[in-house]
């Protein structure tokens, strides 16, 4: 084992996606600059995309739209136009934008995009309501490979740690307040079950981007709506949490030997197992509890 160790590209989007969360929960409050009432005041639009494990294909990308005086568009996505292109091509308009209220502050708009070919790509977004402002672009890499599980693929058959007592488990989540359901299970175990498996990839109390807590909240909650319905487990990114509480020095983790084979590029993710053992949905970045149901629907052909 060694100690957990981020690299260039690594910590670039860590510190992206801490910032992507800076920026939806400074998004919240009372009340958020309102981009209708003092157009004359605007000029521009600013976007925010989390996506750093892009494919051609299908993808779900997660967005925020701010503008450039710090207001943000929220619940606005029946007056956006959101395109996205490579290079020079021709746009191709997103269909299914939707915005997604946080169980916090603020919330995010999601769609799912289809890439025809690896590349740098471009997400557009203009604001009908007002003609005048300059669109916001994000810029967005397609990759070849995924480095995450891909939908439709058999997940990493790893076994993750379980625990019932408060001795077992502040031994294997960094969570202050442990939820035994998400440990009662292993991983491996859960998806030769023949149900549904919901897992989230995340460290509560060092979440660089601050949204690991809620997303276990947010998995709780459907589970909690449909008893019985599919397995939820928590996988700790760091495998001594102990250690790390006990001195109090975050940079003394080491990674947990279940996440290396998925690959994650950044935190948190939550992946959705369908009933025979393949990836039926994924989502990177903090996700809703009605999304994170609708996949879970599905996977259990509910």
């Amino acid at each position: 084992m060694q100690r957990l160790f981020r690299s260039i590209p690594q910590l670039m989007l860590a510190i992206f996606a801490a910032s992507l969360f800076l920026v939806i929960a400074c998004s919240g409050g009372d009340p958020p600059p309102s981009p209708t009432s003092t157009p004359e005041e605007l000029d521009g639009l600013i976007v925010f995309a989390a996506a750093s494990d892009l494919t051609p294909g299908e993808n779900r990308v997660q967005f925020v739209v701010k503008t450039l005086n710090g207001g943000t568009l929220t619940d606005s996505a029946d007056r956006l136009d959101v395109t996205y292109s490579i290079s020079d091509g021709d746009p191709i308009s997103a269909t299914d934008v939707t915005w997604h209220a946080w169980p916090v502050r603020g919330g995010a708009y999601t769609a799912h995009l289809s890439f025809e070919s690896e590349g740098l790509w471009q997400l557009r977004v203009r604001d009908r309501s007002n003609p005048d402002l300059i669109d916001g672009v994000a810029a967005l890499i397609v990759n070849a490979t995924s480095a995450t599980p891909s939908i439709g693929s058999p997940p990493p058959s790893t076994p993750s740690k379980t625990g019932t007592t408060t001795a077992e488990l502040a031994l294997i989540t960094s969570d202050l307040d442990p939820d035994p359901e998400f440990y009662a299970i292993s991983f491996n175990e859960a998806v030769s079950s023949g149900k549904p498996t919901v897992v989230v990839f995340s460290t509560p109390a060092y979440c660089q981007s601050a949204t690991c807590g809620p997303q276990l909240d947010a998995a709780a909650d459907v589970r909690d709506q449909h008893p019985g319905l599919a397995h939820f487990i928590h996988v700790e990114l760091f495998d001594n949490p102990a250690e790390m509480r006990a001195d109090g020095d975050a940079s003394l983790g080491i990674e947990s030997p279940v996440v290396e084979p998925w690959g994650l590029p950044s935190e948190p993710w939550t992946f959705v197992i369908d009933r025979e053992g393949l990836v039926s949905a994924r989502f990177e970045a903090f996700t809703t509890a009605d999304e994170i149901e609708a996949a879970v629907l599905i996977a259990a052909g509910s």
